[in-house]
């Protein structure tokens, strides 16, 4: 795992199953994802090609072969496999539980293989040729020739027009996939260009490491020159590079560049702990490459330190003139580095959503990364919206002939099932006949039984009618003890109505005195409101036309300055028109006479100036002044509606204490209604 240093965090934990197998032939020749599952795809000396499921951590198909695979790439869609060999390269479906065979190409010895993001094309190198092919047609459509070693790396753009290829001979060159020709190309020499990948749409600046140097480079390739080279820390090197798809973290692998006279400890003369860790490790890197720890540059063979310079933005540097390239120093402890390898890293890449970087080294081991990116303050490099994720598609291939075979198999078991139900069938007649004997007996029982009851019933009856006799009696009984209660409780009650009747008079009468009292201090802020609401607005009104007024005269004046200043102005040029004719007549004998009086005109054609941004400047403040007085008016209009908007609050509230005025005598009402009632029963 490693922890968060500046904008981006890489954090997960490792988590995969290695092959296992002898510790002699366990190396990991070929890693490659697919876009459309989760699924990734691994071949190793072994012998095997394997298909694992990253997201949870299973081996889905795994195939032997009599050949070691030497490369693999996996389609986008996930559905089919190009694998290289020592004799041919074949092109695999993935079927439903198997790894198979559907067309070998002739091309021997193929180490580096790579499938278009499209899909629709594959590369092969074989040696320093490569090979572009048709991916469903398999006609091949291009023959790349021009490097003099062996390929080490292919890269595709991203929309599939430009193809990257890294050899040995140490050049790094861009083909163009329509023309079939090379449009730039990168030439190092006395180096092995040994991985490489596209950094935008045209590969116009690539990044690239090779041996035996230890740098890892940002070439642009339309010059043909480095923008930057990163160092690697003392006694490593950068191998592989994987670079994520937004265009913003690069992953290389460190190994060890087998210089024994670096990275010494003082004291013991052997190596640190973290310099023994750091091989099969992997680092992050930000792009652009100079945004990466303490920066240095190289001038005349002397390094000058780099500070409180603004970074380069990726790629921008190769439109600068410059000579010599930015060279970048890192310090391994302060890296940002993960290891799950015990020996190099052989082979790395990432998934397509950008979660998750697979490596598989030496020791034959695939470990998965799970990592996040995360945007500094400053904002992301590429200015596009987050994709939703991608929907894994769960279609599989399956031939005819297993079609064929699970269709036979179908139809025998289906008559294995027909021949079930005929025997259930039976088995249920036959169960049913017992059933029903069963039923015989039981319904005899069951008769014996209803007669039993019939005869307790009659019984339990006549014991029901004495009994209703006798809580007849004493139901009358409490019936008279109820009759006597009832008068005494009506008695007692009539008291209490007759108390509550004088306390609801006396509550009336208050009624009526607050009523009256309410009305009258109504009536008086009502017409006090209404004598304020129109004092005010004819004192905003009569404000108003006064400075409509002068808003007016203000205009006018306006009006006034521009006309003096245009007839000023065409007087001016008038006069410029006339002087200037006179002195081309006297130029060839009058010349310093006429520079003085150039330099006099000059002089007065910036009064003029002056003059004129003074009247400018007079024409801005009064625009300025008609704002302030018509967000004025405004403030006026806005202050009548408040005013306006309390006098409909005021009506409301009135209306409201009407309604409940009107709800307190409906109830007065029903309370004398309900009042005259208990009367009546008073006299019953």
């Amino acid at each position: 795992t490693a922890g968060p240093a500046g904008a981006q965090v890489l954090a997960g934990t490792r988590a995969a199953a290695g092959i296992e197998d002898k510790p002699d032939s366990c190396k990991v020749t070929g890693l490659d994802t697919c876009l459309r599952k989760p699924f990734i795809a691994s071949c190793g000396v072994d012998r095997t090609v394997r298909v694992w499921n990253y997201l949870d951590k299973s081996m889905v198909l795994a195939r032997e072969f009599n050949d070691v695979p030497l490369s693999l790439s996996f389609h986008p869609s996930g559905l089919h496999l190009l694998v290289g060999f020592t004799d041919k390269l074949r092109l695999m479906n993935l079927l439903m539980d198997d790894i198979r065979s559907f067309k070998e190409l002739p091309i021997k010895g193929c180490r580096e293989c790579r499938f278009s993001n499209g899909g629709q094309y594959f590369a092969a190198a074989n040696g320093n040729v490569i090979q572009v092919f048709q991916t469903y047609t398999f006609e091949c459509l291009l023959t790349l020739r021009g490097h003099a070693g062996r390929i080490h790396s292919l890269a595709w753009t991203s929309d599939d027009r430009e193809l990257l290829s890294a050899a040995g001979d140490g050049v790094l060159y861009r083909w163009c996939v329509k023309d079939g020709r090379k449009d730039a190309e990168y030439m190092r020499k006395g180096s092995s260009v040994i991985s490489t990948v596209a950094c935008d749409v045209d590969a116009n600046v690539a990044l690239c490491t090779a041996k035996p140097g230890t740098e890892l480079r940002e070439v642009n390739m339309t010059k043909g020159s480095i923008n930057f080279e990163v160092r690697a820390p003392p006694g490593m090197k950068f191998e592989q590079l994987v670079m994520a798809r937004s265009g913003r973290t690069l992953f290389a692998t460190l190994t060890d560049s087998g210089v024994p006279e670096l990275w010494q400890d003082e004291s013991a003369g052997s190596r640190t702990a973290g310099q023994q860790g750091a091989v099969g490790t992997t680092v992050m890197l930000t792009l652009p490459l100079n945004s990466n720890q303490s920066r240095e540059t190289k001038t005349d063979g002397e390094a000058v330190a780099l500070e409180g310079k603004e970074e380069i933005p990726f790629g921008a540097l190769g439109m600068q003139d410059r000579n010599e390239p930015e060279f970048i120093e890192l310090q391994l402890d302060k890296l940002r580095r993960f290891s799950a390898h015990a020996g190099n890293i052989t082979c790395m890449c990432a998934s397509q959503d950008d979660q998750f970087l697979f490596s598989a080294g030496e020791d034959g081991s695939l470990a998965i990364f799970t990592f996040t990116e995360e945007v500094d303050a400053n904002g992301p490099r590429k200015n596009r919206e987050k994709e939703p994720p991608i929907q894994f598609a769960e279609e599989i291939l399956v031939t005819k002939s297993d079609m064929e075979e699970k269709t036979s198999l179908m139809h025998e078991l289906k008559n294995k099932v027909e021949e079930l139900t005929l025997h259930n069938e039976y088995q249920l007649r036959l169960k049913d006949m017992n059933y029903n004997e069963r039923i015989k007996d039981v319904t005899s029982k069951f008769t014996e039984e209803l007669e039993q009851d019939r005869r307790k019933y009659g019984k339990l009856k006549k014991e029901k009618s004495a009994m209703e006799a006798m809580f007849k009696d004493r139901l009358e009984k409490l019936e008279v003890q109820h009759d006597d209660q009832l008068r005494a409780i009506e008695n007692s009650y009539q008291d209490k109505i007759d108390a509550e009747v004088q306390r609801f008079n006396s509550l009336v009468d208050e009624r009526e005195q607050l009523a009256l009292k309410w009305d009258e201090q109504n009536q008086v802020m009502v017409e006090t409101h209404e004598r304020y609401v129109n004092d005010v607005t004819k004192e905003f009104e009569s404000k108003l036309t006064e400075e409509l007024k002068e808003r007016e005269g203000i205009e006018k004046k306006k009006q006034v300055l521009v006309k003096q200043f245009e007839d000023r102005k065409q007087e001016i040029e008038e006069d410029a028109d006339l002087e200037i004719e006179e002195l081309k007549e006297k130029y060839v004998a009058k010349l310093t006479v006429e520079r003085e009086a150039t330099l006099r005109l000059k002089g007065e054609n910036g009064i003029m100036k002056r003059k004129f941004s003074a009247l400018q400047n007079d024409i801005e403040e009064q625009k300025e002044h008609i704002k302030q007085l018509t967000e004025r008016e405004m403030d006026l209009y806005e202050r009548i509606k408040s005013l306006e908007k309390d006098i409909h609050g005021h009506k409301k509230e009135i209306k409201e204490r009407d309604e409940t005025i009107g709800d307190k005598e409906k109830r007065i009402y029903d309370l004398k209604k309900k009042n005259q009632e208990l009367e009546k029963f008073k006299f019953v």
